[in-house]
Formats: structure tokens, sequence, C-alpha cells
């Protein structure tokens, strides 16, 4: 009876340590995509990269963030899409003395 106690007890807690670790995935990859699509609006704002680089690039990335985290291709575009329109957006409320400023700071 102990025997089994504890083998319950031992699938049940290495259950939720498979759990934490794809939740921990999840997150890890959706902060990449996040700053992934910040940088690369940052980049087109700043005329840094074109969009055909930015476009190649994210293909790249969307690719091994799919590979590595098992996020649906669907859900890595909605996450990028979210994160690239508070980006946009952002950037169309800046001054263009500030955004003078921010590109001077990014430019290689």
């Amino acid at each position: 009876m102990k025997a089994g106690v504890l083998f319950l007890f031992s699938a049940l807690a290495a259950g939720t340590t498979f759990a934490a670790q794809d939740e921990l995935k999840t997150m890890m990859a959706t902060s990449t995509i996040q700053i992934n699509a910040s940088t690369n609006e940052t980049n087109l704002a700043c005329g840094i990269k074109s969009e055909k680089e930015i476009d190649a690039e994210r293909l790249k990335q969307k690719s091994a963030i799919i590979k590595d985290s098992g996020l649906s291709e669907a859900a890595y575009d909605k996450i990028y899409a979210e994160s690239s329109a508070t980006s946009k957006a952002s950037w169309s409320r800046t001054s263009s003395a500030n955004k003078k400023l921010a590109c001077q700071q990014v430019k290689p």
C-alpha cells in the first residue's frame, strides 16, 4: 500500500513539474515574441532595416520559437501581431524629437 501511495505521489509531482516547465516555455516564448516584434518595429521606424529584411528574420525567429516552445503557428502570429500593433501605436504617439533620440540610441 505504501509503495502504491508513494508511486502515485511521485507521478503527480512529476506531472506538476512537466506542466510548470510547459508553462515556463510558453511564458519565455511569449516574451521573446514580444521583444522581437518591438525590436522589429523600432528597426523599421528608425530605418535600420527594411521590411523585407525584417520579414526574413521574423520567419526564422518564428520557426525557431515554434520548434523550441511548442507554440502553434496561430498563437505565434497572434502574439506577434498584438505586440507589433502596440509598438506601432507607441511610435505614432512619440514626438519627432523623442523618435530622433530613440533612433540615435539604437542605431549601430
